[in-house]
Protein backbone atom coordinates (compact mmCIF):
# COMPACT_ATOMS: atom_id res chain seq x y z
CA UNK A 1 0.00 0.00 0.00
CA UNK A 2 2.57 2.50 0.83
CA UNK A 3 4.70 1.57 -2.60
CA UNK A 4 1.30 2.63 -4.75
CA UNK A 5 1.17 6.20 -3.24
CA UNK A 6 4.85 6.78 -4.47
CA UNK A 7 7.41 9.28 -2.55
CA UNK A 8 4.22 10.95 -0.89
CA UNK A 9 5.65 11.38 3.07
CA UNK A 10 2.08 13.15 3.97
CA UNK A 11 0.72 10.02 2.30
CA UNK A 12 2.82 7.54 4.46
CA UNK A 13 2.13 8.76 7.47
CA UNK A 14 -1.86 8.92 6.75
CA UNK A 15 -1.77 5.66 5.68
CA UNK A 16 0.10 4.63 8.84
CA UNK A 17 -2.41 5.73 11.29
CA UNK A 18 -5.56 3.79 8.84
CA UNK A 19 -3.06 0.31 8.98
CA UNK A 20 -1.87 0.98 12.77
CA UNK A 21 -6.46 1.67 13.56
CA UNK A 22 -7.43 -1.05 11.32
CA UNK A 23 -5.02 -3.71 12.58
CA UNK A 24 -5.02 -2.77 16.28
CA UNK A 25 -8.58 -2.06 16.59
CA UNK A 26 -7.80 1.34 18.51
CA UNK A 27 -6.94 5.17 17.93
CA UNK A 28 -3.74 5.84 15.78
CA UNK A 29 -1.81 8.66 16.22
CA UNK A 30 1.14 9.37 13.70
CA UNK A 31 3.76 12.52 14.20
CA UNK A 32 5.33 14.08 11.55
CA UNK A 33 8.70 14.24 11.19
CA UNK A 34 10.96 16.37 12.41
CA UNK A 35 14.00 17.10 10.72
CA UNK A 36 17.28 16.78 12.87
CA UNK A 37 19.31 18.85 10.63
CA UNK A 38 17.70 19.60 7.10
CA UNK A 39 20.08 19.08 3.93
CA UNK A 40 19.95 19.93 0.59
CA UNK A 41 19.03 17.94 -2.33
CA UNK A 42 19.19 19.86 -5.30
CA UNK A 43 17.97 23.29 -6.29
CA UNK A 44 16.89 25.22 -9.00
CA UNK A 45 16.70 28.68 -10.99
CA UNK A 46 14.03 29.77 -13.18
CA UNK A 47 14.13 33.30 -15.14
CA UNK A 48 11.02 34.78 -14.68
CA UNK A 49 12.01 38.01 -16.41
CA UNK A 50 15.19 40.05 -16.25
CA UNK A 51 16.27 40.25 -12.58
CA UNK A 52 13.61 38.34 -10.72
CA UNK A 53 14.09 34.63 -11.12
CA UNK A 54 11.93 31.75 -9.07
CA UNK A 55 14.42 29.59 -6.39
CA UNK A 56 13.24 25.91 -5.45
CA UNK A 57 14.61 24.43 -3.56
CA UNK A 58 14.51 20.88 -2.33
CA UNK A 59 15.70 18.93 0.57
CA UNK A 60 16.18 15.56 2.07
CA UNK A 61 12.91 13.80 2.78
CA UNK A 62 11.22 15.56 0.28
CA UNK A 63 10.95 18.57 1.64
CA UNK A 64 10.31 21.60 -1.16
CA UNK A 65 10.09 25.83 -0.71
CA UNK A 66 9.99 28.22 -3.36
CA UNK A 67 11.15 31.61 -3.29
CA UNK A 68 11.43 34.78 -5.91
CA UNK A 69 14.46 37.03 -5.13
CA UNK A 70 15.57 39.78 -7.34
CA UNK A 71 18.95 39.55 -8.23
CA UNK A 72 21.59 42.29 -8.46
CA UNK A 73 22.26 41.68 -11.91
CA UNK A 74 20.16 40.24 -15.09
CA UNK A 75 21.00 36.62 -16.05
CA UNK A 76 20.15 34.57 -19.05
CA UNK A 77 17.98 30.88 -18.28
CA UNK A 78 21.34 28.75 -19.68
CA UNK A 79 23.26 31.11 -17.27
CA UNK A 80 20.95 30.49 -14.03
CA UNK A 81 21.18 26.70 -15.05
CA UNK A 82 24.67 26.23 -14.99
CA UNK A 83 24.91 28.37 -12.27
CA UNK A 84 22.47 25.80 -10.71
CA UNK A 85 24.45 23.22 -11.38
CA UNK A 86 27.72 24.35 -9.89
CA UNK A 87 25.91 24.92 -6.30
CA UNK A 88 24.34 21.64 -6.36
CA UNK A 89 27.60 19.94 -7.17
CA UNK A 90 29.41 22.21 -4.60
CA UNK A 91 26.67 21.83 -2.10
CA UNK A 92 24.23 18.64 -2.65
CA UNK A 93 24.15 17.06 0.90
CA UNK A 94 24.87 19.86 2.99
CA UNK A 95 23.48 21.11 5.88
CA UNK A 96 22.89 25.01 6.28
CA UNK A 97 25.55 25.62 8.21
CA UNK A 98 28.31 23.16 6.16
CA UNK A 99 26.54 25.54 2.81
CA UNK A 100 27.32 28.78 4.33
CA UNK A 101 30.77 27.97 4.97
CA UNK A 102 31.31 27.32 1.03
CA UNK A 103 30.18 31.07 -0.07
CA UNK A 104 33.53 32.05 -0.24
CA UNK A 105 34.14 30.27 -3.06
CA UNK A 106 31.16 31.60 -5.39
CA UNK A 107 31.18 34.50 -7.13
CA UNK A 108 28.63 37.63 -5.97
CA UNK A 109 25.15 36.52 -7.93
CA UNK A 110 25.56 32.69 -6.79
CA UNK A 111 26.59 33.90 -3.02
CA UNK A 112 23.26 36.11 -3.17
CA UNK A 113 21.42 32.64 -4.21
CA UNK A 114 23.14 30.89 -1.69
CA UNK A 115 22.77 33.14 1.08
CA UNK A 116 19.03 32.66 0.24
CA UNK A 117 19.28 29.15 0.32
CA UNK A 118 21.10 28.90 3.65
CA UNK A 119 18.05 30.92 5.14
CA UNK A 120 15.65 28.93 3.73
CA UNK A 121 16.97 25.99 5.13
CA UNK A 122 17.48 27.67 8.79
CA UNK A 123 13.58 28.57 8.85
CA UNK A 124 12.87 24.86 8.05
CA UNK A 125 15.63 23.38 11.24
CA UNK A 126 13.78 26.22 13.49
CA UNK A 127 10.55 24.55 12.99
CA UNK A 128 9.23 22.82 15.85
CA UNK A 129 5.67 22.13 15.55
CA UNK A 130 4.47 18.74 15.19
CA UNK A 131 1.85 17.60 12.69
CA UNK A 132 -0.38 14.90 13.92
CA UNK A 133 -2.48 12.35 11.79
CA UNK A 134 -5.00 10.61 13.89
CA UNK A 135 -7.61 7.28 12.61
CA UNK A 136 -9.45 5.20 14.39
CA UNK A 137 -11.70 7.38 16.44
CA UNK A 138 -14.60 5.01 15.69
CA UNK A 139 -12.98 2.01 17.39
CA UNK A 140 -12.24 3.39 20.66
CA UNK A 141 -15.77 4.33 20.49
CA UNK A 142 -17.05 1.35 20.26
CA UNK A 143 -15.29 -0.17 23.43
CA UNK A 144 -17.40 -0.78 26.30
CA UNK A 145 -15.56 1.71 28.86
CA UNK A 146 -16.28 4.64 26.54
CA UNK A 147 -20.31 3.83 26.18
CA UNK A 148 -21.00 6.59 28.74
CA UNK A 149 -21.43 9.68 26.84
CA UNK A 150 -18.81 11.70 29.51
CA UNK A 151 -16.11 9.11 28.26
CA UNK A 152 -16.78 9.03 25.17
CA UNK A 153 -16.34 13.34 25.33
CA UNK A 154 -13.01 12.66 27.12
CA UNK A 155 -11.84 10.49 24.62
CA UNK A 156 -12.87 12.32 21.79
CA UNK A 157 -10.62 15.49 23.92
CA UNK A 158 -8.14 13.83 24.48
CA UNK A 159 -7.40 12.99 20.65
CA UNK A 160 -8.36 16.50 19.62
CA UNK A 161 -6.04 18.05 22.11
CA UNK A 162 -3.11 18.76 20.39
CA UNK A 163 -0.27 19.75 23.24
CA UNK A 164 -0.95 17.00 25.43
CA UNK A 165 -0.42 14.56 22.45
CA UNK A 166 2.39 16.51 21.16
CA UNK A 167 3.83 16.63 24.63
CA UNK A 168 3.25 12.93 25.49
CA UNK A 169 4.69 11.89 21.98
CA UNK A 170 7.73 14.15 22.31
CA UNK A 171 8.84 12.74 25.25
CA UNK A 172 8.48 9.08 24.37
CA UNK A 173 10.67 9.98 21.23
CA UNK A 174 13.38 10.64 23.68
CA UNK A 175 13.34 8.14 25.20
CA UNK A 176 13.69 5.83 22.59
CA UNK A 177 12.01 1.75 21.70
CA UNK A 178 8.35 0.82 22.72
CA UNK A 179 6.56 2.23 25.23
CA UNK A 180 3.16 1.33 27.00
CA UNK A 181 1.65 4.22 29.41
CA UNK A 182 -1.08 2.45 31.29
CA UNK A 183 -3.77 4.95 33.05
CA UNK A 184 -1.68 7.75 32.49
CA UNK A 185 0.51 6.42 35.31
CA UNK A 186 -0.09 9.02 37.57
CA UNK A 187 1.64 11.82 35.38
CA UNK A 188 -1.25 12.12 32.75
CA UNK A 189 -4.47 12.94 33.90
CA UNK A 190 -6.10 12.52 30.82
CA UNK A 191 -4.89 9.23 30.08
CA UNK A 192 -6.43 7.82 33.32
CA UNK A 193 -9.20 5.62 31.40
CA UNK A 194 -6.99 4.91 28.55
CA UNK A 195 -3.31 2.67 27.71
CA UNK A 196 -0.92 4.06 25.22
CA UNK A 197 1.55 2.08 22.86
CA UNK A 198 4.12 4.55 21.51
CA UNK A 199 7.71 3.89 19.06
CA UNK A 200 9.82 5.90 17.66
CA UNK A 201 10.50 6.10 13.70
CA UNK A 202 12.78 7.67 11.41
CA UNK A 203 16.35 7.62 10.29
CA UNK A 204 18.90 8.19 13.23
CA UNK A 205 20.31 11.56 11.90
CA UNK A 206 18.47 12.72 9.49
CA UNK A 207 14.58 12.82 11.12
CA UNK A 208 12.22 11.33 13.35
CA UNK A 209 8.90 11.26 14.81
CA UNK A 210 6.81 9.04 16.63
CA UNK A 211 3.89 6.60 16.04
CA UNK A 212 1.15 4.71 18.53
CA UNK A 213 -2.07 3.15 19.30
CA UNK A 214 -4.70 4.37 22.17
CA UNK A 215 -7.45 2.06 23.54
CA UNK A 216 -8.46 0.78 27.02
CA UNK A 217 -6.60 -0.13 29.62
CA UNK A 218 -7.48 -3.57 28.73
CA UNK A 219 -6.14 -3.30 25.22
CA UNK A 220 -4.50 -6.54 24.20
CA UNK A 221 -0.72 -5.40 24.41
CA UNK A 222 1.08 -7.95 22.40
CA UNK A 223 -0.94 -7.34 19.25
CA UNK A 224 -1.01 -3.40 19.81
CA UNK A 225 2.79 -3.70 20.45
CA UNK A 226 3.55 -5.71 17.26
CA UNK A 227 1.73 -3.62 15.31
CA UNK A 228 3.05 -0.43 16.49
CA UNK A 229 7.34 -2.12 16.10
CA UNK A 230 5.72 -3.28 12.66
CA UNK A 231 4.34 0.04 11.29
CA UNK A 232 6.91 2.17 12.78
CA UNK A 233 9.98 -0.53 11.37
CA UNK A 234 7.86 0.10 7.75
CA UNK A 235 7.78 3.28 7.70
CA UNK A 236 11.54 4.05 9.15
CA UNK A 237 12.53 1.58 6.02
CA UNK A 238 10.60 3.90 4.15
CA UNK A 239 12.73 6.78 5.02
CA UNK A 240 15.89 5.63 5.06
CA UNK A 241 15.61 5.06 1.50
CA UNK A 242 14.23 8.83 1.08
CA UNK A 243 16.85 9.85 3.10
CA UNK A 244 19.62 7.35 0.90
CA UNK A 245 20.81 5.66 4.08
CA UNK A 246 21.49 6.46 7.71
CA UNK A 247 20.39 3.85 10.42
CA UNK A 248 17.11 2.77 11.78
CA UNK A 249 15.71 4.18 14.89
CA UNK A 250 15.77 1.55 17.28
CA UNK A 251 12.09 0.46 17.86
Amino acid sequence: QFHQVGVDLEQWMRLAASVLARTAQSAAVVTSLRMEQSRLRHLELISIQETMVLLIVVLEGGIVRQQMLALEESLDQDTLTQAANRLNDLCAGASANRIALRRAQLGAAEQQILDVVVRIMKRVDDQTDLHLYRDGLVHILHQPEFALPESARNVVHLLEDRTLLEDLLTEMLEVGGVQVVIGGEGRWNELKECSLVVSPYGVSGEARGALGVMGPMRMPYSRAISTVRYVAGLLSDLFREVYGGGEELST
